[in-house]
């Protein structure tokens, strides 16, 4: 299983613009061209509901949950995994 994964963070004064969305196409575009990879992988804190969208809306699907797996500034969240199948 070739697999990678991908990431990314936008500044809070540029969300909603489709920024990430346009970012997750054109890297699952790339990435699918090489032929190197069969799979891609993402994560994000369950409660941002916009990177759900940008992954889902690009054909990524939900695979795992963890609970209160990501601790930012003293707060934990639930880290929802994706994978995408080329």
């Amino acid at each position: 299983n070739q697999y990678i994964e991908i990431g990314y963070s936008i500044f809070e004064r540029y969300w909603g613009m489709g920024y990430a969305s346009r970012t997750v196409k054109i890297a699952c575009e790339q990435l699918y061209t090489t032929g190197l990879v069969k799979h891609i992988k993402a994560w994000c804190a369950e409660e941002n509901i916009a990177s759900i969208k940008a992954l889902e809306g690009n054909g990524f699907n939900r695979t795992e949950v963890i609970e209160s797996s990501i601790n930012i500034n003293g707060e934990s969240y639930n880290q929802v995994y994706f994978v995408k199948n080329l």
